[in-house]
């Protein structure tokens, strides 16, 4: 059976997913030959794969000749996708992206897993981000398309979401708790990686089409705690909660000999206060005509009501007006109160309609924006209003938006898209 270190040619099925073009970087930096499939639409991370000048196939084609591995995630039909199924009987090495990454921690002295419900990615992507200015050799895998922040002269520096440094011992990655292949296998993917370091952010209900309840999911946790060689645990909200765990982990590291020297705790506030940012986080793209426009890849309620706070202390003089677009049936069903409690907390909400997944189970209730407003009218909440399309969504926010408003979109699926065709106007 070929592995991430003997295979030769390795085929991504959902090439354009997130973690799946930072594997495809690291991938390709190990010298490896990388091919995969994807559909068509613009992902944010075209430019990663555009910058590679690498084949995507369609998702129904068949696999190249001399594909010696497979790798698939919950995405485009999981273990259940054609091309896993053609792999399997043609007896090519199939692979979750969860082992994959766990592969690829075991091949570094230490590995530092960013996990937790919330605030993953910022966190991940401030942690490799203050390891590389402080001089550490890093490689890492982050959930997004790039991170910045400003060196030391004051100069901007950005960095890809994935790289691979073979003169590294230090590898982190952003380490999901979602599940292998919904609604098939439920495993979550927390159960493959056994890193020397872990960094929880917080533990909360999300994902009802895995976990139970809030308890089930502290359990899942806590065994994979069990695994790690060192735990810090931020229970936080924010990212500015989850610096104190970037300052326990460079702390322990330090007190590891990982650094040359000594690195006094002001150092490292002054490097963590230079991060910039990630792709989808709190992501400013600019004013126009007086408006203020931000992205966040925020999707649960308890990431909607921080970053609603945040922009609200940072901006207090703006109308913070949002576009939401929530992220499969089964979580906007099960947490609906805590979208709408959340969500009132702006001045003005438009809802695009759900962002559907694949993997939910066919009788999954198929809850609406409507259902929504509904929902918020009751609480009393006149200020929440459904959108039955993304140009219903357009045209209500075009005529209300207005000199002075913070435009936010919100939501894990496409919702990002609706700035340039607003900056546009």
């Amino acid at each position: 059976m070929k592995t991430v270190q003997t295979a030769e040619h390795i085929f991504i099925i959902g090439l354009k997913g997130v973690a799946m073009a930072g594997i495809m970087t690291i991938l390709q930096q190990m010298g490896k030959k990388v091919s995969g499939s994807d559909t068509t639409e613009v992902q944010i991370t075209d430019q990663m794969l555009g910058n590679s000048s690498m084949q995507i196939y369609d998702l129904q084609s068949q696999l190249p000749e001399d594909i010696d591995l497979v790798i698939y995630s919950a995405a485009h039909g999981g273990s259940h996708s054609s091309q896993v199924k053609e792999a399997m009987e043609k007896k090519i090495s199939v692979l979750h992206q969860a082992q994959v990454i766990s592969s690829v921690s075991e091949m570094f002295d230490r590995s530092v897993a960013i996990c937790g419900c919330h605030g993953k990615t910022g966190t991940t992507a401030l942690t490799v981000f203050a390891l590389l200015q402080l001089g550490l050799p890093v490689s890492w895998l982050v959930g997004t398309s790039s991170f910045f922040g400003v060196d030391e002269s004051g100069a901007t520096v950005g960095y890809a979401g994935a790289h691979f440094d073979p003169e590294s011992s230090l590898f982190v990655y952003e380490c999901d708790e979602y599940a292998v292949s919904p609604p098939q296998d439920l495993t979550p993917k927390l159960v493959f990686y056994s890193p020397t370091h872990a960094v929880c952010t917080n533990i909360d209900f999300d994902h009802p089409d895995v976990y139970r309840d809030l308890e089930h999911t502290r359990s899942v946790f806590e065994s994979f705690f069990k695994r790690c060689g060192w735990v810090y645990e931020c229970n936080s909200r924010s990212i500015d909660e989850n610096k104190r765990g970037v300052y326990a982990l460079i702390d322990q590291l330090d007190n590891e000999g990982v650094f040359e020297k000594h690195i006094p705790r002001e150092n490292i506030e002054n490097v963590v206060k230079r991060f910039g940012g990630a792709k989808r986080r709190l992501e400013n793209y600019g004013e126009y005509g007086g408006i203020i426009y931000m992205d966040d890849y925020g999707h649960h309620p308890a990431e909607i009501e921080a970053t609603i706070n945040v922009l609200r202390s940072k901006y207090p003089d703006r109308r913070i007006v949002v576009l939401f677009q929530s992220h499969t049936y089964s979580r906007t069903q099960a947490l609906k109160n805590e979208f709408i409690d959340a969500l009132s907390k702006a001045d003005l909400v438009y809802l695009d309609q759900v962002f559907p997944s694949a993997r939910e189970k066919p009788e999954v209730n198929k809850i609406s924006s409507l259902d929504l407003e509904t929902l918020a009218r009751q609480k009393g909440h006149v200020h929440i209003h459904s959108c039955f399309s993304r140009d219903d969504l357009l045209a209500k926010a075009k005529s209300s938006i207005k000199s002075g408003d913070l435009v936010l979109t919100l939501g894990a699926g496409d919702i990002y898209k609706a700035i340039q065709l607003l900056q546009s106007v």
